[in-house]
């Protein structure tokens, strides 16, 4: 078992990038040891080495920049009315799940509700990672 899968761990790990992540983000209003915690355990399965959280990992920091031309290019490539189609659904998805006292596991949410649009697994994807974060890479591994 891995030292960072453990809560105590987590915690611990989290504190000790605290001053990375400040440093890397000095304006960011997210750097508490717990959000760090929430966003290491985002992470597991992805990270090799914790000191890559702030490069692996920024839009967990600081706000999407959507004028980047990453940002740009991934927007040209759907259509506005695709691009609404998607929002749209994850949005009531989200709405209704929350509802429930069950709520999934938001990835699978998020896939099951791509299976059911009549749009590209792909294009979809970029839909959701372009508003979320303005960024092709997300820890939300596409379908």
């Amino acid at each position: 078992m891995n030292s960072w899968e453990t809560e105590g761990g987590i915690t611990a790990h989290a504190a000790r990038l605290h001053d990375l992540v400040k440093t890397s983000f000095p304006t960011s209003q997210y750097m508490t040891v717990g959000y760090i915690a929430q966003v290491i355990r985002a992470l597991q399965g992805r990270i090799v080495n914790l000191l890559d959280v702030p490069t692996l990992a920024p839009f967990f920091f600081v706000d999407p920049d959507y004028t980047t031309d990453e940002a740009k290019s991934m927007i040209r490539a759907i259509s506005a009315s695709d691009y609404g189609t998607v929002l749209d659904a994850v949005a009531v998805r989200l709405r209704a799940e929350a509802e429930t006292p069950q709520v999934p596991v938001i990835g699978n949410l998020l896939h099951d509700e791509g299976s059911k649009a009549d749009i590209k697994s792909k294009q979809f994807m970029t839909a959701l990672r372009h508003a979320l974060i303005g960024m092709k890479v997300c820890p939300i591994p596409s379908p």
